[in-house]
């Protein structure tokens, strides 16, 4: 067994707690909070602060991109397609590159991304788990008979 130097860094405005016994965390859980189901809207709208959870939709509106010092954000509103329900999505920092302008009447899917409640109003936020990708265009696929065709060879 080898051992190794550890280092604790302490700063003026570390705050130091007493932790309990170490504790296992179920599978099942873990394997929810990394990978969430996916939602509609209109289940997103009605879960509670703080769930984790996955969702697909149109792109309706991309507003601009607001920036700090060292953090920036876009919100976007996301619609169902099927109950034309409407979700506000903020995407913080590296996600807000994610998308833009032309985005705009696209279908994303979001992953890992955390319900928040301002205004009364639920919206979505990204955490440092979401992954965002946009869902290619529905290509049209049919099946087209074509008879059976002979060729002679002289």
């Amino acid at each position: 067994m080898t051992t190794k130097n550890l280092v604790l860094l302490v700063f003026l405005i570390s705050q130091v707690f007493q932790t309990g016994k170490k504790f296992d965390v179920p599978k099942d859980i873990l394997k929810t909070f990394y990978n969430p189901p996916t939602c509609t809207v209109p289940e997103a709208l009605a879960s509670p602060k703080k769930r984790r959870l996955s969702i697909d939709g149109t792109v309706t509106e991309i507003y601009a991109l607001i920036s700090g010092p060292n953090w920036q954000r876009r919100d976007l509103i996301l619609e169902d397609e099927t109950t034309k329900k409407k979700i506000c999505v903020k995407l913080w920092n590296e996600h807000a590159d994610a998308v833009t302008y032309n985005t705009k009447g696209q279908q994303i899917s979001f992953k890992n991304v955390e319900v928040n409640i301002f205004n009364n109003k639920n919206q979505l936020r990204t955490t440092d788990l979401t992954t965002i990708t946009t869902v290619s265009e529905f290509v049209f696929q049919t099946t087209i008979n074509v008879p059976h065709i002979n060729f002679l060879f002289a």
